[in-house]
Protein backbone atom coordinates (compact mmCIF):
# COMPACT_ATOMS: atom_id res chain seq x y z
CA UNK A 1 0.00 0.00 0.00
CA UNK A 2 2.77 2.08 0.74
CA UNK A 3 4.26 1.37 -2.19
CA UNK A 4 1.49 1.94 -4.19
CA UNK A 5 1.15 5.36 -2.84
CA UNK A 6 4.94 6.46 -3.27
CA UNK A 7 4.29 5.31 -6.88
CA UNK A 8 1.27 7.66 -7.30
CA UNK A 9 2.71 10.83 -5.80
CA UNK A 10 5.78 10.36 -8.14
CA UNK A 11 3.23 10.16 -11.31
CA UNK A 12 1.74 12.85 -9.96
CA UNK A 13 4.78 15.02 -9.54
CA UNK A 14 6.19 14.01 -13.34
CA UNK A 15 3.01 15.35 -14.53
CA UNK A 16 3.05 18.16 -12.95
CA UNK A 17 6.60 18.82 -14.09
CA UNK A 18 5.44 17.95 -17.27
CA UNK A 19 2.48 20.71 -17.25
CA UNK A 20 4.56 23.33 -16.19
CA UNK A 21 7.22 22.57 -19.00
CA UNK A 22 4.56 22.97 -21.32
CA UNK A 23 3.18 26.32 -19.99
CA UNK A 24 6.35 27.49 -19.69
CA UNK A 25 7.46 26.98 -23.22
CA UNK A 26 4.54 28.31 -24.47
CA UNK A 27 5.05 31.57 -22.48
CA UNK A 28 7.83 31.92 -23.90
CA UNK A 29 7.04 30.81 -27.49
CA UNK A 30 4.40 34.31 -27.35
CA UNK A 31 7.37 36.20 -25.60
CA UNK A 32 9.87 35.34 -28.46
CA UNK A 33 7.07 36.44 -30.66
CA UNK A 34 6.64 39.58 -29.05
CA UNK A 35 10.15 40.48 -29.22
CA UNK A 36 10.46 39.75 -33.06
CA UNK A 37 7.14 41.44 -34.03
CA UNK A 38 8.19 44.34 -32.02
CA UNK A 39 11.95 44.72 -32.99
CA UNK A 40 11.62 43.63 -36.00
CA UNK A 41 10.64 46.66 -37.68
CA UNK A 42 13.03 48.96 -36.14
CA UNK A 43 16.20 46.39 -37.63
CA UNK A 44 14.29 46.76 -40.90
CA UNK A 45 13.78 50.21 -41.10
CA UNK A 46 17.74 50.74 -39.61
CA UNK A 47 18.69 48.46 -42.89
CA UNK A 48 16.42 50.68 -44.98
CA UNK A 49 18.07 54.01 -43.90
CA UNK A 50 21.54 51.82 -44.24
CA UNK A 51 21.27 51.52 -47.57
CA UNK A 52 20.19 55.27 -48.23
CA UNK A 53 23.29 56.31 -46.88
CA UNK A 54 25.10 53.94 -49.05
CA UNK A 55 23.51 55.14 -51.90
CA UNK A 56 24.00 58.79 -51.30
CA UNK A 57 27.73 58.04 -50.97
CA UNK A 58 28.13 56.86 -53.87
CA UNK A 59 31.31 57.64 -55.61
CA UNK A 60 32.57 58.44 -52.29
CA UNK A 61 36.33 57.45 -51.80
CA UNK A 62 36.76 57.55 -48.34
CA UNK A 63 37.79 53.47 -47.33
CA UNK A 64 37.32 53.83 -43.71
CA UNK A 65 34.38 54.98 -43.67
CA UNK A 66 32.68 52.35 -46.14
CA UNK A 67 34.67 49.88 -44.00
CA UNK A 68 32.77 51.09 -41.16
CA UNK A 69 29.55 50.92 -42.82
CA UNK A 70 30.09 47.20 -44.16
CA UNK A 71 30.72 46.54 -40.19
CA UNK A 72 27.05 48.11 -39.78
CA UNK A 73 25.65 45.95 -41.99
CA UNK A 74 27.54 43.08 -40.98
CA UNK A 75 25.74 43.60 -37.31
CA UNK A 76 22.44 44.24 -38.95
CA UNK A 77 22.28 41.08 -40.72
CA UNK A 78 22.91 39.32 -37.42
CA UNK A 79 20.33 41.01 -35.59
CA UNK A 80 17.60 40.25 -38.35
CA UNK A 81 19.31 36.86 -38.28
CA UNK A 82 18.49 36.40 -34.14
CA UNK A 83 14.45 38.01 -34.97
CA UNK A 84 14.34 34.46 -36.93
CA UNK A 85 15.41 32.59 -34.87
CA UNK A 86 13.34 34.16 -32.22
CA UNK A 87 9.97 34.07 -34.92
CA UNK A 88 11.27 30.27 -35.41
CA UNK A 89 11.41 29.66 -31.49
CA UNK A 90 7.35 31.24 -31.58
CA UNK A 91 7.08 28.84 -34.08
CA UNK A 92 5.69 32.11 -36.43
CA UNK A 93 8.29 31.64 -39.13
CA UNK A 94 5.53 30.63 -41.67
CA UNK A 95 7.32 29.09 -44.99
CA UNK A 96 5.42 27.32 -47.76
CA UNK A 97 6.05 23.45 -47.45
CA UNK A 98 5.41 20.67 -49.40
CA UNK A 99 6.62 16.81 -48.64
CA UNK A 100 10.27 15.85 -48.65
CA UNK A 101 12.16 12.62 -48.34
CA UNK A 102 13.92 12.74 -45.12
CA UNK A 103 16.86 10.14 -46.53
CA UNK A 104 17.03 12.52 -49.33
CA UNK A 105 18.02 15.33 -47.02
CA UNK A 106 20.15 13.10 -45.14
CA UNK A 107 22.27 11.42 -48.09
CA UNK A 108 22.92 15.07 -49.24
CA UNK A 109 24.06 16.41 -46.19
CA UNK A 110 26.45 13.03 -45.82
CA UNK A 111 29.45 14.21 -47.04
CA UNK A 112 28.77 17.49 -44.57
CA UNK A 113 28.48 14.63 -41.76
CA UNK A 114 31.43 13.81 -40.25
CA UNK A 115 33.56 16.59 -40.88
CA UNK A 116 30.91 18.90 -38.75
CA UNK A 117 31.36 15.86 -36.29
CA UNK A 118 35.19 16.04 -36.34
CA UNK A 119 37.83 13.72 -36.24
CA UNK A 120 37.56 11.77 -32.86
CA UNK A 121 33.94 10.56 -33.96
CA UNK A 122 32.40 8.12 -35.52
CA UNK A 123 29.09 8.62 -37.51
CA UNK A 124 27.09 5.94 -38.40
CA UNK A 125 23.32 5.80 -39.87
CA UNK A 126 20.62 2.97 -38.88
CA UNK A 127 18.12 4.45 -41.77
CA UNK A 128 14.45 2.64 -42.01
CA UNK A 129 13.91 0.32 -45.15
CA UNK A 130 11.14 2.80 -46.34
CA UNK A 131 11.54 6.56 -47.30
CA UNK A 132 10.16 8.34 -45.24
CA UNK A 133 8.07 11.48 -46.33
CA UNK A 134 7.88 14.68 -43.65
CA UNK A 135 5.82 17.83 -44.49
CA UNK A 136 8.51 21.02 -43.83
CA UNK A 137 10.45 23.31 -45.67
CA UNK A 138 14.10 22.31 -46.86
CA UNK A 139 16.30 24.19 -45.34
CA UNK A 140 14.67 23.56 -41.72
CA UNK A 141 14.76 20.38 -42.33
CA UNK A 142 18.95 20.72 -43.26
CA UNK A 143 18.44 22.89 -39.82
CA UNK A 144 16.83 20.26 -37.62
CA UNK A 145 19.44 17.52 -38.78
CA UNK A 146 22.36 19.91 -38.97
CA UNK A 147 22.00 21.12 -35.24
CA UNK A 148 21.37 17.47 -33.51
CA UNK A 149 24.68 16.60 -34.77
CA UNK A 150 26.54 19.85 -33.77
CA UNK A 151 24.48 18.96 -30.10
CA UNK A 152 25.61 15.09 -29.91
CA UNK A 153 29.46 16.48 -30.99
CA UNK A 154 29.56 19.01 -28.30
CA UNK A 155 28.33 16.49 -26.15
CA UNK A 156 31.46 14.40 -26.40
CA UNK A 157 34.52 16.98 -26.20
CA UNK A 158 36.82 14.01 -26.04
CA UNK A 159 35.30 11.83 -29.15
CA UNK A 160 32.88 9.08 -29.21
CA UNK A 161 30.17 7.78 -31.48
CA UNK A 162 27.37 8.84 -33.08
CA UNK A 163 24.53 7.33 -34.72
CA UNK A 164 21.67 9.07 -37.11
CA UNK A 165 18.67 6.80 -37.55
CA UNK A 166 15.08 7.00 -38.98
CA UNK A 167 12.11 5.08 -38.54
CA UNK A 168 8.28 4.94 -38.67
CA UNK A 169 6.42 5.10 -35.55
CA UNK A 170 2.75 4.11 -34.71
CA UNK A 171 1.42 5.94 -31.56
CA UNK A 172 -1.87 3.76 -30.88
CA UNK A 173 -2.15 6.02 -27.13
CA UNK A 174 -0.90 9.37 -26.08
CA UNK A 175 2.85 8.56 -25.17
CA UNK A 176 4.15 10.67 -22.26
CA UNK A 177 7.84 11.87 -22.31
CA UNK A 178 9.73 14.64 -20.32
CA UNK A 179 8.78 17.74 -22.62
CA UNK A 180 5.58 16.90 -23.10
CA UNK A 181 3.01 14.02 -24.75
CA UNK A 182 3.08 12.84 -28.38
CA UNK A 183 -0.73 12.59 -29.74
CA UNK A 184 -2.27 9.15 -30.67
CA UNK A 185 -1.05 8.97 -34.61
CA UNK A 186 1.86 7.71 -37.17
CA UNK A 187 5.19 9.45 -37.27
CA UNK A 188 8.07 9.81 -38.72
CA UNK A 189 11.44 9.81 -36.48
CA UNK A 190 14.89 11.35 -37.13
CA UNK A 191 17.00 10.27 -33.93
CA UNK A 192 20.93 11.24 -33.21
CA UNK A 193 22.15 9.36 -30.40
CA UNK A 194 25.86 10.45 -28.86
CA UNK A 195 28.02 8.59 -26.75
CA UNK A 196 28.35 11.41 -24.30
CA UNK A 197 28.25 11.46 -20.29
CA UNK A 198 23.91 12.39 -20.50
CA UNK A 199 22.33 15.62 -19.26
CA UNK A 200 21.62 16.36 -15.68
CA UNK A 201 18.12 17.15 -14.55
CA UNK A 202 18.93 20.80 -14.05
CA UNK A 203 19.95 21.40 -17.98
CA UNK A 204 17.05 19.16 -19.67
CA UNK A 205 14.34 21.09 -17.69
CA UNK A 206 15.91 24.51 -19.44
CA UNK A 207 17.15 22.37 -22.42
CA UNK A 208 14.63 24.13 -25.07
CA UNK A 209 14.70 27.63 -23.38
CA UNK A 210 16.06 30.63 -25.94
CA UNK A 211 19.56 31.49 -24.76
CA UNK A 212 20.28 28.73 -22.75
CA UNK A 213 23.50 27.55 -23.07
CA UNK A 214 26.43 25.45 -20.91
CA UNK A 215 29.03 26.43 -23.54
CA UNK A 216 31.77 29.53 -21.67
CA UNK A 217 30.70 33.22 -22.95
CA UNK A 218 31.31 33.59 -26.78
CA UNK A 219 31.28 30.28 -27.97
CA UNK A 220 27.06 29.84 -28.57
CA UNK A 221 24.05 31.41 -28.52
CA UNK A 222 22.21 28.98 -26.75
CA UNK A 223 19.42 29.43 -29.49
CA UNK A 224 20.25 25.91 -31.75
CA UNK A 225 17.45 23.84 -30.00
CA UNK A 226 15.24 26.18 -29.20
CA UNK A 227 14.81 26.99 -32.87
CA UNK A 228 14.57 23.77 -33.43
CA UNK A 229 12.15 23.01 -31.13
CA UNK A 230 9.83 25.78 -32.26
CA UNK A 231 10.12 24.63 -35.80
CA UNK A 232 9.20 21.20 -34.96
CA UNK A 233 6.19 22.34 -33.17
CA UNK A 234 5.28 24.74 -35.99
CA UNK A 235 5.20 21.88 -38.12
CA UNK A 236 2.96 19.45 -35.60
CA UNK A 237 5.74 17.44 -34.35
CA UNK A 238 7.65 16.76 -30.88
CA UNK A 239 11.14 16.64 -29.79
CA UNK A 240 11.77 13.50 -27.23
CA UNK A 241 14.92 13.71 -25.27
CA UNK A 242 16.16 10.24 -23.40
CA UNK A 243 19.30 10.41 -21.39
CA UNK A 244 21.19 8.86 -18.43
CA UNK A 245 24.67 8.86 -17.61
CA UNK A 246 25.84 5.62 -18.94
CA UNK A 247 23.20 5.41 -22.23
CA UNK A 248 24.48 8.53 -23.44
CA UNK A 249 21.77 10.87 -25.00
CA UNK A 250 19.12 10.76 -28.19
CA UNK A 251 17.24 13.29 -29.18
CA UNK A 252 14.71 11.92 -31.13
CA UNK A 253 12.23 14.05 -33.40
CA UNK A 254 8.91 13.20 -34.38
CA UNK A 255 6.91 13.86 -37.94
CA UNK A 256 3.81 13.65 -38.73
CA UNK A 257 3.90 10.92 -41.39
CA UNK A 258 2.98 12.34 -44.88
CA UNK A 259 2.57 10.41 -48.05
CA UNK A 260 5.00 10.18 -50.52
CA UNK A 261 5.35 13.04 -52.73
CA UNK A 262 5.39 12.27 -56.66
CA UNK A 263 8.44 14.38 -57.20
CA UNK A 264 11.66 14.95 -55.01
CA UNK A 265 13.47 18.13 -54.80
CA UNK A 266 16.01 18.66 -57.89
CA UNK A 267 19.68 17.70 -56.82
CA UNK A 268 20.87 20.26 -59.49
CA UNK A 269 19.55 23.16 -61.02
CA UNK A 270 17.66 24.17 -64.10
CA UNK A 271 19.39 24.82 -66.95
CA UNK A 272 17.49 28.19 -67.24
CA UNK A 273 19.47 31.36 -65.68
CA UNK A 274 17.79 33.50 -62.64
CA UNK A 275 17.40 37.38 -62.75
CA UNK A 276 18.67 38.70 -59.67
CA UNK A 277 17.42 42.13 -58.91
CA UNK A 278 18.02 43.82 -56.17
CA UNK A 279 19.40 48.38 -55.46
CA UNK A 280 21.56 46.59 -52.94
CA UNK A 281 24.96 45.67 -54.13
CA UNK A 282 26.43 43.37 -51.61
CA UNK A 283 22.88 41.06 -51.22
CA UNK A 284 22.58 41.12 -55.00
CA UNK A 285 26.21 39.57 -55.47
CA UNK A 286 26.14 36.98 -52.49
CA UNK A 287 22.71 35.79 -53.76
CA UNK A 288 24.12 36.00 -57.88
CA UNK A 289 27.29 33.79 -56.09
CA UNK A 290 25.12 31.62 -54.24
CA UNK A 291 23.27 30.73 -57.49
CA UNK A 292 26.33 30.80 -59.63
CA UNK A 293 28.11 28.13 -56.86
CA UNK A 294 25.08 25.96 -57.70
CA UNK A 295 24.89 26.03 -61.25
CA UNK A 296 22.46 28.55 -62.78
CA UNK A 297 22.85 31.30 -64.80
CA UNK A 298 22.47 34.34 -63.45
CA UNK A 299 22.06 37.81 -64.63
CA UNK A 300 22.08 40.94 -62.46
CA UNK A 301 19.72 44.37 -62.50
CA UNK A 302 20.02 47.21 -59.35
CA UNK A 303 16.67 48.56 -60.31
CA UNK A 304 13.03 47.15 -61.96
CA UNK A 305 13.87 49.46 -64.78
CA UNK A 306 17.22 47.60 -65.54
CA UNK A 307 15.50 44.00 -65.39
CA UNK A 308 12.84 44.82 -67.75
CA UNK A 309 15.51 46.04 -70.49
CA UNK A 310 17.27 42.45 -69.87
CA UNK A 311 13.83 40.98 -70.02
CA UNK A 312 13.31 42.48 -72.98
CA UNK A 313 16.88 41.65 -75.25
CA UNK A 314 16.89 37.96 -73.89
CA UNK A 315 13.51 36.58 -72.56
CA UNK A 316 12.54 33.70 -74.13
CA UNK A 317 16.14 32.91 -74.52
CA UNK A 318 17.53 31.85 -71.07
CA UNK A 319 15.74 33.54 -68.12
CA UNK A 320 13.53 31.61 -66.22
CA UNK A 321 12.90 33.08 -63.20
CA UNK A 322 12.86 36.11 -61.76
CA UNK A 323 14.08 36.96 -58.19
CA UNK A 324 13.50 40.66 -57.33
CA UNK A 325 13.78 42.14 -53.25
CA UNK A 326 10.47 44.09 -53.16
CA UNK A 327 11.81 47.16 -51.99
CA UNK A 328 13.66 49.22 -54.85
CA UNK A 329 13.64 52.91 -56.13
CA UNK A 330 11.40 53.71 -59.10
CA UNK A 331 9.08 51.06 -58.68
CA UNK A 332 8.91 48.34 -56.36
CA UNK A 333 9.37 44.62 -56.60
CA UNK A 334 5.32 43.95 -56.51
CA UNK A 335 5.00 45.91 -59.29
CA UNK A 336 7.78 44.85 -61.49
CA UNK A 337 6.21 41.45 -60.98
CA UNK A 338 2.97 42.09 -62.02
CA UNK A 339 4.96 43.81 -65.40
CA UNK A 340 6.62 40.46 -65.94
CA UNK A 341 3.89 38.73 -65.40
CA UNK A 342 1.70 40.30 -67.99
CA UNK A 343 4.57 40.69 -70.40
CA UNK A 344 6.39 37.40 -69.88
CA UNK A 345 3.94 34.82 -68.57
CA UNK A 346 5.99 31.91 -69.01
CA UNK A 347 8.86 33.26 -66.37
CA UNK A 348 8.29 32.69 -62.73
CA UNK A 349 8.86 35.29 -59.84
CA UNK A 350 10.26 35.00 -56.81
CA UNK A 351 9.64 37.74 -54.13
CA UNK A 352 11.84 38.59 -50.93
CA UNK A 353 12.15 41.44 -48.91
CA UNK A 354 13.53 41.99 -45.00
CA UNK A 355 10.39 43.73 -44.13
CA UNK A 356 8.40 41.41 -42.14
CA UNK A 357 5.04 43.65 -42.76
CA UNK A 358 5.92 42.69 -46.20
CA UNK A 359 6.94 38.88 -45.77
CA UNK A 360 3.18 38.79 -44.09
CA UNK A 361 1.59 40.82 -46.11
CA UNK A 362 2.28 39.17 -49.75
CA UNK A 363 2.39 35.59 -50.71
CA UNK A 364 5.34 33.21 -50.81
CA UNK A 365 7.98 36.10 -50.16
CA UNK A 366 11.86 34.77 -49.28
CA UNK A 367 12.20 36.66 -46.15
CA UNK A 368 15.88 38.23 -45.97
CA UNK A 369 18.20 37.41 -44.52
CA UNK A 370 17.81 33.73 -45.95
CA UNK A 371 20.16 30.60 -45.73
CA UNK A 372 21.69 29.57 -49.20
CA UNK A 373 18.91 26.09 -48.93
CA UNK A 374 16.37 28.79 -48.50
CA UNK A 375 17.40 30.86 -51.77
CA UNK A 376 17.96 27.61 -53.86
CA UNK A 377 14.44 25.79 -52.30
CA UNK A 378 12.73 29.32 -53.29
CA UNK A 379 14.12 29.42 -56.66
CA UNK A 380 13.64 25.84 -57.24
CA UNK A 381 10.26 25.96 -56.09
CA UNK A 382 9.05 28.20 -58.41
CA UNK A 383 10.29 26.68 -61.34
CA UNK A 384 8.33 23.07 -60.48
CA UNK A 385 5.47 25.43 -59.50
Amino acid sequence: MVQATAEAINQEATACARRRHVEKMDAIARLAHGVSRELGPMVADANVTLREIVAELEGHHDASLHQRLDGLRESLQRSSLVLRQLESVAGANHRPRSPIDLHAVIAKLRPLLPRLAGPFITVTEELHSSAPWVMMELGQLEQVLLTLVVNARDAMPLGGALTIATSRMVVSTPRLHRHGELPEGAYVTLSVHDSGGGIDDATLARLFEPFFTTKPPGLGSGLGLAVLHGMVRQHGGQVIVDTGATEGTRITVAFPEQAAAAHLIAESADTEAVLVVDDDEWIRNVTARVLRRAGYGVLEAEHGEAALELLRDVAGHCIGTVLTDIHMPRFDGVQLAEIVRREHPALHVVLMSGDPASCDREAAVLRKPFTASELLAAVHRSSVA
